[in-house]
């Protein structure tokens, strides 16, 4: 399953409760794992969360590292750390004072932390390790990070003038989440699920769940779109969800569970 946007919502919410019981008596007929472009660790807590199984297979930061039955495999040889200071660097050289925070960005803006020291921010998730991202913000008198475009713009300008490494995908700037995305161009989600069934799961069938292109696993799936995504998704799918998000994600499970 896909996370943001498909069993999660633009606010990185549940949004029904029923999930739980309709993945545990899931578990009982298939094996459910997470792939998304989401850190490893970020995804481990997810899959907790979700209490889909210590051992569920997940696929993280857009199919360059893949984690089955505990291990951890890098697919894609592409690394970010020095990309990453670079640009922490160059932000604080063009913008004194704007605030570097460094950590689990997606739960900062979840427990809504507040940032009462400064007026801008640049949230950097630092537990990204083939991928870069970042989430811009301006601070409101409250002390809450809100998106602000032209803010954003201008720190994009400056992100993108530092040297990237090689290889890397087109940089990509999402205005829902506010968040600034650099993927190396061997990494698509495919990529890592076909790793997974070669090495682990060739006997499978896989099914995708999720909400756009980025899901789409080639002919090596069945794809199940929630209501919510993309035309291009739906078009692709066996089956398209009259529901948004988790609820929609839940009839998707249901569908599958039928077919098996």
């Amino acid at each position: 399953m896909d996370l943001d946007r498909t069993i999660i919502d633009e606010s990185y919410q549940i949004t029904d409760k029923n999930i739980f019981g309709t993945l545990k008596d899931a578990k009982r007929l298939m094996v459910i794992g997470l792939n998304s472009d989401t850190p490893i660790i970020s995804l481990r807590q997810w899959r907790s969360y979700l209490r889909i199984g210590h051992t569920g297979p997940l696929i993280a930061e857009r199919g360059a590292i893949l984690e089955v039955q505990g291990k951890k495999h890098f697919v894609s040889k592409a690394r970010f750390a020095s990309f990453k200071k670079n640009v922490i660097q160059a932000v604080q050289e063009a913008f004194p004072g704007t605030k570097i925070a460094l950590g689990d960005v997606t739960q900062m803006l979840i427990e809504k932390q507040k940032f009462l020291d400064c007026s801008k921010a640049v949230m950097i998730n630092d537990y990204r390790e083939c991928s870069f991202s970042c989430y811009l913000r301006v601070i409101d008198d409250s002390g809450q990070p809100v998106i602000d475009h032209n803010w954003s713009d201008n720190v994009l300008r400056v992100i993108k003038n530092v040297v990237l490494p090689l290889h890397v995908d087109k940089p990509f700037y999402d205005p829902e989440y506010g968040i600034f995305i650099i993927n190396a161009i061997d990494t698509i989600k495919s990529s890592g699920a076909k790793v997974l069934l070669s090495k682990n799961y060739h006997d499978y069938k896989l099914f995708m769940v999720g909400d756009s292109m980025s899901d789409y696993l080639e002919e090596i799936a069945v794809h199940c779109a929630v209501n919510n995504a993309k035309d291009a998704f739906k078009e692709k799918s066996s089956f398209v969800a009259k529901s948004k998000y988790t609820s929609g994600v839940i009839e998707c499970i249901n569908w599958i569970k039928a077919l098996i």
